[in-house]
């Protein structure tokens, strides 16, 4: 998974996941969108998909549908998704697109929840307007985990103003630095590890900010896994080490309705 640095932030997905928080981003304009976009099948191997937003410009590479929704609406599993056809879970895109200036200096300035915001709000306008969706919220009943604050109270350390070095979640699979990161940035990143299976993850946390942590831990498919560790296990790690426990439960997540979807002509 790809650190977020600086003015180019880049999300690359090791599986189908969702990644971060639904917010509101002030704009003039309710629905910004893309000034110019490319959309093309992508013929190779199937590669995790990435979401590249950086000088300017956009590239979302080797994506389908079900990968954008997700990413748009913070979903984690496509049984978050109704009615999607087959294609649009299958068929993967190599999408560019160029943006307005003043939309640009909004993606290289403010809090980060922000910025991720509003790239997510330009994304759902290009399915608007390139693949023709239309769509409507719902709940579905799904097995799930709650992330809540434990008794002792959350370890980490509120970020200062300025934040120097990167800024958000740096690490792989085991090991995890938060340097200015909220919450819904540890959502995205517990939805993608192997111990949650895959299930939705409801941020009952209540902390909103931007936060300094460590996290590190022996993650449950690895080799480490196999030989003797001093690394907690995910779940004993989050309680230990940053105050916060993932709780097995069956509600309520947000999903999505899709009432209609069209391939687009490739361009």
């Amino acid at each position: 998974m790809a650190s977020l640095l600086g003015r180019s932030i880049t999300f690359a997905a090791v599986s189908l996941m969702g990644l971060m928080s639904w917010g509101a981003h002030a704009q003039n304009t309710s629905h910004p969108s893309f000034a110019v976009t490319s959309v093309k099948p992508y013929v190779g191997d199937p590669k995790p998909f990435s979401v590249r937003f950086d000088g300017g410009r956009a590239e979302l590479g080797r994506i389908t549908v079900a990968d954008m929704l997700r990413f748009c609406y913070d979903l984690t599993t496509d049984e978050q998704i109704v009615n999607l056809p087959d294609w649009a879970k299958k068929d993967r895109w190599d999408i560019q697109a160029t943006e307005e200036e003043d939309i640009s200096h909004e993606l290289e300035t403010g809090p980060l929840d922000q910025r991720i915001a509003l790239m997510r709000q330009l994304t759902l306008e290009l399915l608007h307007e390139r693949f023709g969706l239309r769509e409507s919220k719902t709940t579905r009943v799904l097995s799930a985990y709650e992330l809540t604050v434990s008794k002792a109270g959350a370890k980490v350390t509120p970020a200062g103003p300025v934040i120097e070095g990167f800024h958000g979640l740096d690490g792989g699979n085991g090991h995890i630095t938060a340097n200015g990161a909220p919450m819904s940035l540890l959502v995205m990143r517990m939805s993608a590890m192997p111990e949650v299976q895959g299930h939705p993850i409801v941020d009952h946390t209540g902390m909103s900010g931007e936060y300094n942590w460590k996290l590190n831990w022996t993650p449950e498919l690895s080799a480490l896994s196999a030989n003797v560790s001093d690394l907690p296990s995910l779940f004993e790690a989050l309680q230990q080490q940053l105050g916060l426990r993932l709780v097995p439960t069956k509600t309520a997540v947000p999903a999505i309705q899709v009432d209609n979807i069209t391939k687009p002509s490739p361009d």
